[in-house]
């Protein structure tokens, strides 16, 4: 399993940590995992299709969170690109209010 975040070069030192703490506490729920913090650039969506190509990875999950539904519908967003893509099998989950809980879209 790989973790990605795509960052700006101001924020990649921030995302390597969060994603290593990720890796940690998966590593702990017996779950290897690598960390791959990505430098932005350009379009997240099409970078991250990208990535997810050369890693030959199969099937995705993406958080569907992170922007309100109005900053979603006028500018779009990356999971529902990721999930429009016919490149890849992707999987998208929103977080709850319960930590036991996820929903599916």
């Amino acid at each position: 399993m790989t973790i990605v975040e795509i960052a700006s070069a101001a924020k990649l030192s921030a995302a390597k940590l969060r994603l290593e703490d990720l890796v940690g506490w998966l590593r702990h729920q017996l779950i290897t995992a690598t960390a791959a913090p990505v430098l932005v650039i350009g379009d997240d969506a099409t970078q991250l299709a990208q990535f997810i190509a050369e890693a030959k990875a199969d099937p995705t999950v993406a958080g569907a969170y992170g922007y309100s539904r109005m900053r979603q519908w006028a500018l779009g967003g990356v999971t529902r690109d990721l999930l429009l893509a016919p490149q890849q099998c992707a999987l998208a989950v929103a977080p709850t209010n319960c930590a036991s809980e996820i929903k599916l879209l």
